[in-house]
């Protein structure tokens, strides 16, 4: 210690100590010498006795990150994964020492609804001796699944009522059906063909209507409505006449006409073979 009140600045100081110790930027978590000799240190009223120090190297901090996942609703969690942030002195994970894993989770699971999920992360079986770690939760987002709905091809004869329209709904997940899922509203199917329509294809259309979901989009499939010739049966009228004579005129009567149709309007052309 110095006398006199002085310090170091006006004790007649000189020179510097020589100071040096084994630790290097790439040198492992401990304590390490700091080794102090004299140096060109010098001076005429003082003496010097060396003590040397120690240099601690303390635990580098290293972030553990949950990596942000995505799914769709009814399928199972993804594999979750981390990165690391923070390595030093060029450190990789496979060079770094670090052993074990991170415990990752999620509360989602498979009929989870749609939204977002924590995916929590910690510990689990990793240690290092040059790292401590830091646990950064990452994101689950659950979307909606697909359903498709497919309107039913159908067919009719000419001039009948058309049939119900249904519909084949496909892509319902953890075993739902319309009634136990979160569907809500109807859908809604048409077509352009009526009673009176004409013979041929006719699309049946099918549109959103007021059907909504939270766990489920919606893809439109149209088919087609069929219309088919009715049956008319041409009769021939019973006929008498007597032995001898001539055959009188062989006749016919139709019937079936739909519509309120008769054989003028029927659109029905040309003469049977009697």
């Amino acid at each position: 210690s110095f006398k006199n009140g002085e310090t170091i600045d006006n004790s007649g100081l000189n020179g510097q100590p020589d100071l040096s110790t084994p630790a290097t930027v790439n040198s492992n978590v401990g304590t390490y010498t700091i080794n102090v000799s004299k140096g060109n240190l010098n001076c005429k009223n003082y003496l010097f006795v060396f003590n040397n120090g120690t240099l601690e190297v303390t635990k580098a901090k290293l972030s553990v990150i949950a990596q942000d996942q995505s799914r769709i609703y009814g399928e199972l969690n993804p594999a979750f994964t981390v990165t690391y942030n923070g390595f030093k002195r060029g450190d990789t994970w496979a060079t770094s020492g670090i052993q074990g894993q991170p415990a990752l989770n999620s509360t989602a699971t498979i009929s989870s609804p749609v939204g977002n999920y924590e995916i929590t992360v910690a510990q689990g079986s990793l240690q290092s001796d040059n790292y401590d770690f830091d646990y950064q939760t990452g994101n689950l987002s659950i979307t909606k699944a697909l359903l498709t709905i497919k309107a039913n091809s159908q067919t009719k004869k000419y001039g009948a009522a058309n049939p119900s329209l249904t519909l084949t709904y496909s892509g319902f997940k953890n075993g739902e059906i319309f009634n136990f899922s979160d569907l809500k509203g109807a859908v809604s199917v048409s077509t352009t063909a009526g009673q009176s329509s004409p013979v041929g294809v006719y699309p049946i259309e099918v549109q959103q209507g007021t059907l909504t979901s939270n766990n489920y989009s919606f893809e439109f499939i149209n088919d087609n409505l069929t219309i088919q010739k009715a049956l008319i049966e041409v009769k021939a009228d019973n006929k008498t006449r007597l032995f001898g004579a001539a055959n009188p005129a062989l006749t016919y009567t139709f019937s079936g006409f739909v519509n309120s149709e008769s054989r003028e309007i029927s659109g029905v052309e040309g003469m049977p073979a009697l």
